[in-house]
Parts: structure tokens; sequence; C-alpha cells
């Protein structure tokens, strides 16, 4: 049982890491590593919506912790971070228009933010195509 656990766990570490290329950032956790964490509000953080790894049931949801950027890449972050966040919500919500709004406001501001990028080019594709039958706003991972 304790080898299952384990494996679990490094597993989803395992996965977690690998997102930080497909978003563009530095670190990743779950929201399960910051609940284990007393003074988890030190950090500068952003969540990043929701995934579900291949092979699970259950959704985990993502936080960048920006700690590690270059300061003038934290400032931006952190100036953008209210703007952000709603963007992923509406993308979650499955309000692709503004959502690409938001993102597109983010980039106004930080260009060089992948992760508003990739959120931006997400909205676009699915306000064309619509909105998938059983969207719930979780991203499905479909590789390790």
């Amino acid at each position: 049982m304790e080898g299952t656990v384990i494996a679990d766990a490094v597993n989803t570490a395992s996965r977690l890491e690998s997102l930080t290329k497909r978003y563009g950032v530095t670190m990743i956790v779950s929201a399960q590593v910051l609940k284990a964490i007393d003074d988890w509000k030190t950090f500068n953080l952003r969540a990043l919506g929701q995934i579900k790894a291949k092979g699970k049931q259950e959704a985990v949801s993502l936080y960048e912790v920006f700690d590690g950027d270059s300061i003038e890449a934290a400032q931006r972050k952190r100036a953008t971070l209210l703007e952000f966040e709603a963007g992923v919500s509406l993308y979650q919500a499955g309000d692709f228009a503004q959502a690409q709004a938001c993102f597109e406001r983010v980039l106004a501001i930080d260009p060089g933010d992948m992760t508003a990028q990739l959120y931006k080019e997400r909205a676009v594709g699915l306000a064309a195509r619509g909105i998938p039958e059983g969207w719930d706003g979780v991203e499905i991972a479909t590789d390790k």
C-alpha cells in the first residue's frame, strides 16, 4: 500500500514538472502541496486552473510559484495577477471571448507571459469551435 501511495505522489510530481514547459513557468505546485505549507501566502502565486492527469479521475488545481522569476518578470505577474486569474476563471466557465480579452490585457503589459499566451490561444480556438460537450474547464493531460 505504501509503495502505491509513494508511486502516485512521484508520478504526480513528475507530471507537474513536465507542465512547467507547457506553461512556460519555472515552478508549478498543486493545491495539495500548498495546503501542507503553513506560510504559503508568503509566496508569489497565481492560479493556473485545473488539470486531470491521464488515467486519473480527480482534477488537480495548479498554481505557479513565480518567486524564482527575475524581479522584473515577477513585478509584471503581480501587476497582471487579477486580470490573469479572471481570465482563467472565465476560460473555465466557458466564456472564451471574455477570457481572451483578459489574456490580451495581460499580454499588453507582459508580452512574454507564455501562460497568458497559451490560454489566449486556447480561448481563441475554443471560441471558434464552440464549447465541447461535457466541458467543465478542466484540462485533460494526454501525455506524461
